[in-house]
């Protein structure tokens, strides 16, 4: 399986990664800096998602069709002063339609790694479910919602099975 990953340094993603290798797939990793640890085998393209033309280099280098796109990459902010509406639209949303459009008709299907926040902590009251209202209340938290809502639209309008997965 030949897979191209974008968040390869942040905590999902380096699991992630960890667990590519050892199954054997061919990988590619996306991002700004390479991933500390990794072996030959990982090919890796600096890229900043939040660049149109960035990416579309990338994508110019590298040859053929990718069997998943795991897209993991996040503006996460550490603490409160740090949820930024700005660097979250960035990285969340246009970082998502940049990979989306410069690898467009080359990815077979796709997983995008949203967050838990999405929804509104203060209201839930039982475990959640596919019909637990969202309500995010970061700028962090909505820009997740609004990728998955292009993700799953890209999908649907491009035929590139997505499944979205909150962590």
């Amino acid at each position: 399986m030949r897979i191209l990953l974008t968040g390869a340094t942040g905590f999902v993603g380096r699991a992630y990664l960890q667990g590519v290798i050892e199954s054997g797939h061919q990988i590619v990793v996306l991002g700004r800096t390479r991933p500390r640890g990794v072996n030959e085998s990982v090919v890796f393209i600096q890229t900043d998602l939040t660049n149109y033309d960035s990416v579309v280099h990338a994508s110019k280098a590298i040859t053929g069709e990718f069997d998943v796109l795991a897209n993991l990459a996040a503006y996460v902010p550490k603490k409160a002063d740090e949820d930024l509406l700005v660097e979250s639209e960035k990285v969340n949303v246009q970082g998502l339609v940049n990979l989306l459009e410069a690898f467009k008709g080359r990815v077979g299907k796709h997983i995008f790694g949203s967050t838990a926040e999405v929804y509104d902590h203060r209201l839930i009251t039982s475990p959640l479910s596919i019909n637990t209202t969202t309500g995010p209340l970061s700028y962090y938290a909505a820009t997740k919602l609004s990728g998955e809502h292009i993700a799953l639209s890209y999908g649907r309008k491009n035929n590139v099975p997505t499944i979205v997965l909150r962590f």
